[in-house]
């Protein structure tokens, strides 16, 4: 209320108890306009609902331009604003007045610049680092992209609404990619995560040409996307292909996988119900597509926020980039030559 009464001079007060209103001039597209503000405007202004910010996704952007020298709203109302808001930003700059005056290029780089693609993706990364204080990302020995799916805010409904917060449990779920090159330390990490099994959604030629690594203690689970008709060198060069063609050709090939991949992800979430508390990993070749569909899923389902879904696909390109001249050689291997090097490192990032 205080933010709001701080709009109202003192003469405005006596008219307001005296007649029910006052006038207020304000400045509109150039133009002093003379404007009756009565005790309802001034009520809905004080009492305005912000009740929704609370509901606003962890990741929702939210960022406030501040003239230190604003003449209309004093820096104080701009703090007050700013603290109803979570994941607010207040960004105050010296010297300037309510309507920016002579600053607007400065203005708009400050904008551009926090609502860049580089700068949300950085103020994920910060928020979601951790889980209650534990790293998301977790340092296995001889394998990429290894990360924990759990500590992600979910909507279960009617709990929710009675403010009540959901949020997956962590340390159950894991995603990485391929674990060929797991080293004895990495196993050593893998027993004292749990990991009790391994879910491996790569088609038969893919292991046949590859292999794969069996680790005692652990059950892996061979869950194929792909059938071996997948796997003809006409198919799997039309699937490939689509990898190239940007936004649309990705869309393309994930809607593949979705479709192809309804038996395999059956059996993950089947495990899910029948042994809540046995932890596993998933896992494909790179640990970016098949696997990538499989996180998409869980998280949808649990109703976990879109932008959020779309920023844990987007940490395999920060966590996975494949610059080992080896390990393109064996992708290169896995397509039968259809793709050079260029090619193999574009379609394997997650841009």
């Amino acid at each position: 209320m205080a933010a709001g009464l701080s709009l109202v001079e003192n003469s405005a007060f006596d008219s307001l108890k005296e007649q029910g209103y006052f006038y207020q001039n304000n400045k509109i597209r150039g133009e002093i306009i003379r404007m009756k503000v009565t005790k309802e405007d001034l009520h809905d202004f004080i009492n305005y609902d912000m009740s929704f910010v609370h509901k606003m996704p962890d990741t929702t952007s939210v960022l406030t331009c501040h003239g230190i020298m604003d003449e209309i709203v004093s820096v104080k109302d701009a703090t007050i604003f700013a603290n109803l808001i979570p994941n607010h930003t207040l960004k105050l700059l010296p010297g300037v007045n309510h309507n920016y005056s002579n600053k607007h290029n400065e203005l708009i780089k400050i904008i551009i610049n926090y609502f860049s693609n580089k700068s949300q993706s950085k103020r994920f990364n910060e928020k979601y680092l951790y889980v209650n204080s534990i790293s998301r990302y977790i340092f296995i020995d001889g394998v990429k992209n290894f990360r924990d799916l759990g500590g992600y805010q979910c909507d279960l409904g009617s709990r929710e609404e009675n403010g009540i917060q959901n949020f997956i449990r962590e340390r159950f779920i894991f995603r990485s990619g391929n674990l060929l090159s797991i080293t004895d330390d990495g196993i050593t990490t893998l027993r004292k995560l749990n990991v009790q099994k391994i879910f491996d959604l790569r088609s038969n030629p893919e292991v046949n040409k590859l292999g794969i690594k069996n680790i005692e203690g652990m059950t892996r689970v061979h869950a194929p996307v792909f059938n071996e008709d997948d796997y003809r060198p006409e198919a799997l060069f039309e699937r490939w292909k689509l990898y190239t063609r940007g936004t649309e050709g990705y869309s393309q090939a994930y809607m593949v996988i979705l479709e192809e991949g309804k038996r395999a992800y059956y059996k993950i979430f089947k495990h899910i119900l029948e042994y809540p508390t046995q932890p596993f990993v998933v896992h494909c070749t790179a640990g970016k597509d098949r696997t990538g569909i499989f996180a998409m899923l869980l998280l949808k389902l649990l109703g976990v926020n879109d932008d959020i879904i779309s920023r844990e696909y987007e940490l395999t390109h920060v966590n996975s980039r494949v610059t080992d001249p080896k390990e393109i050689k064996l992708y290169i291997k896995l397509t039968n030559n259809y793709f050079d090097e260029e090619e193999i490192k574009e379609t394997l990032s997650a841009r």
